[in-house]
C-alpha cells in the first residue's frame, strides 16, 4: 500500500524530463570566484587588482566608493556569464554609498571588493533596470550583465584610487562625498554638545 502511494507521487515522466531539459549544467558555472545573493543576482572575479597599497582594503557596507560600468545583454544559450559584444549602457566614475547604489546588484557586489578589481555581475531586473528598463536599449523586466570596476573607495578617512595611466587621480567626487559626511558628523556632535550644555546631568542626591 506505501509501495503504491510512493509511486503515484513520484513526477511524471514528461515532468522529469522538462525539468531535466531546464537545469542548468554544473560545468557551465565557474565555481571561482562565483558569488551568490539573495536576490538570485550571481557574481564572478573577472581581474583581480595588481594595485598593492596598505590602505587598498576590501569594501565594506556604508562606505563611499567609486565605480565604473558597463552593462551587456545576456546571451542565451552559453555559459551563465555569458555576454553580447555590444554595451547596452556604461558609465564612468560613478560616486555612492554602499547600501545606496544606483542599481541594489552593486550593493550585493561591491562588498569584498579591493580598489582594481573587476567583477562580471548577472542581474535580474530587480537588481538591475527594474520594470520599466532604459528604452530603447534595455527592455523592460530585461535580466542584464554588468562588468564592474571599483575605481575609488575611502578608508578611514583616506581616499584610495585606482592608479592606471589614463587616469588623472581626479578624486573630487569622493572629497565631495567625504566632505559631506565630515560635515554631517560635525553637526551631529554639535547638536550632542549642545544638549549636554543645555541640560547638564544632576549628580544624585546622597542620603
Amino acid at each position: 500500500m506505501l509501495a503504491a502511494i510512493a509511486r503515484a507521487c513520484r513526477a511524471p515522466p514528461m515532468l522529469a524530463a522538462v525539468r531535466t531539459a531546464y537545469r542548468v549544467p554544473r560545468a557551465a558555472w565557474p565555481l571561482r570566484g562565483l558569488g551568490t545573493s539573495p536576490t538570485d543576482m550571481v557574481w564572478r572575479e573577472l581581474a583581480k587588482t595588481k594595485q598593492v597599497s596598505s590602505f587598498n582594503a576590501p569594501a565594506e557596507n556604508g562606505q563611499i566608493v567609486r565605480v565604473s560600468y558597463v552593462a551587456h545583454r545576456v546571451v542565451i544559450g552559453g555559459d551563465a556569464f555569458a555576454a553580447g559584444e555590444e554595451a547596452i549602457d556604461s558609465r564612468s566614475n560613478v560616486t555612492f554609498r554602499v547600501g545606496d547604489a544606483p542599481f541594489p546588484a552593486f550593493d550585493q557586489c561591491v562588498p569584498g571588493m579591493l580598489v582594481g578589481d573587476v567583477r562580471r555581475i548577472r542581474s535580474p531586473h530587480t537588481g538591475a533596470y527594474g520594470v520599466e528598463g532604459k528604452p530603447p536599449k534595455i527592455a523592460p523586466f530585461e535580466e542584464v550583465i554588468f562588468d564592474i570596476t571599483l575605481t575609488g573607495c575611502v578608508h578611514n578617512m583616506h581616499i584610495e584610487t585606482l592608479e592606471t595611466d589614463a587616469d588623472d587621480h581626479s578624486v573630487a567626487a569622493l572629497g565631495s562625498a567625504l566632505s559631506l559626511s565630515a560635515q554631517s558628523l560635525a553637526r551631529y556632535a554639535r547638536k550632542v554638545l549642545s544638549k549636554l550644555t543645555d541640560n547638564p546631568s544632576k549628580p544624585s542626591s546622597k542620603e
